[in-house]
């Protein structure tokens, strides 16, 4: 399986010919060891202002290969091109889509010249690109591409790899760049460093919390690792000091998943950090994804149930110590049991303010497979020795 930057893609802008692409690469036993950035935007292709490559795939032999990708019906009448999609929406082209490949292929190239140098190792790598038309065969041959430069609807009937080598294997007779055997991971490692910055930017607030502007910051090395290892697994834990950013990816990975279509709550302890989260996630705009801070969850939760009554009675009865420690979980217990709510994904900051028996009953009852079997994120403060 490919390591696909991001790794999900978002299930409302994506068009089903992309979503079929990324699935081949990702899934791909022979792309195991393979990088794959999808949409990846270029502040210069050509002679214009911006350009987007769909799918730029790194390969630690060295090479890296642009792909194109056209989906539903494609035609060229006059020299024109033109797509039709499921719908019978219609699109003309302003260029071949073979055009758009190779422009794109040589902006990518130019900007990692610019940043790392033209007397870098990565000088010497294997640049490429091909069109991929996965619901067609491929179009007629003409002196416009070569034949590797084209994979089509049968192509694709093994694996995408196999089309993709194939290009570079032929990229690499017609242009024999040579590269150090132990400089291609290296030299790939490096392109991808400075490329995935150009798609993965998030926001968030000051470590205080407060009013103050927001500011667009990049995840470090270390946090996209975090992120890969929870998208990896059902369950994860995540452990830090303060300022270590645990609540920057508790909000992205959660905005990840409910993007891909899976209903996710996020909450937290804080009540400042649960109105922030409110405000964001209206911003975001996606109904799959709802957070705030665990109390006023609750509390939303027990007064849209039939139990709103009696719950108002035993908080106005009792200590607040006492309301947080044991009507506010007695409730939302019976309330979780009585609206079946349930949510795929459950993320939770500041995990370590929250693990209490009664707490975790109310957790599991609004996780599908509940705490055992659900899919759930945690992170926790680890306190200096």
């Amino acid at each position: 399986m490919a390591r696909m930057i991001p790794p999900e893609f978002d299930a409302q802008t994506v068009s089903a010919a992309e979503k079929r692409i990324f699935n081949l690469l990702r899934h791909d036993p022979d792309t195991k060891d393979w990088v794959v950035l999808h949409s990846l935007g270029l502040s210069a292709s050509g002679n214009r202002p911006y350009g987007e490559v769909d799918f730029v795939v790194l390969i630690p032999s060295g090479a890296v290969i642009c792909l194109e990708v056209k989906g539903g019906r494609v035609s060229c009448q006059d020299g024109v091109w033109e797509t039709v999609d499921r719908t019978g929406q219609a699109c003309e082209l302003k260029r071949s889509p073979f055009m758009q490949a190779r422009d794109g292929m040589f902006a990518l190239r130019n900007a990692i010249l610019r940043k790392l140098g033209k007397d870098h190792s990565a000088a010497r790598c294997l640049m490429g690109h091909a069109v991929i038309f996965p619901d067609v065969p491929v179009p007629p041959q003409t002196p416009e591409f070569e034949p590797w430069e084209a994979i089509g609807r049968d192509e694709l009937a093994a694996p995408i790899s196999r089309s993709i080598l194939r290009a570079v294997a032929a990229q690499r007779k017609k242009l024999p760049l040579t590269l150090a055997p132990d400089a291609g991971e290296k030299v790939i490692g490096e392109i991808r460093q400075f490329l995935r910055p150009d798609f993965e930017r998030v926001v968030t607030r000051s470590t205080a919390i407060s009013q103050s502007e927001d500011s667009i910051i990049s995840l470090t090395e270390d946090q996209y690792q975090v992120l890969d290892m929870i998208s990896d697994n059902r369950r994860c834990l995540v452990e830090g000091a303060a300022g270590t950013g645990k609540t920057v990816l508790a909000f992205e990975y959660a905005k990840r998943v409910a993007s891909a279509g899976r209903r996710t709550l996020l909450l937290c302890f804080n009540r400042l950090l649960g109105e922030w989260f409110i405000t964001q996630i209206g911003a975001f705009g996606n109904p799959e994804l709802r957070g705030s801070s665990y109390f006023r969850f609750l509390r939303e939760l027990i007064l849209a149930s039939s139990y709103k009554a009696e719950f108002q009675r035993d908080e106005r009865a009792a200590d607040q110590s006492t309301v947080f420690a044991e009507v506010f979980p007695f409730y939302g217990q019976l309330a979780a049991e009585e609206t079946e709510l349930q949510f795929d994904m459950l993320v939770v900051d500041e995990a370590q303010d929250l693990i209490r028996a009664e707490n975790l009953d109310v957790l599991g009852t609004l996780l599908k497979g509940g705490l055992p079997g659900g899919r759930r994120v945690s992170s926790t403060l680890r306190h200096p020795a």
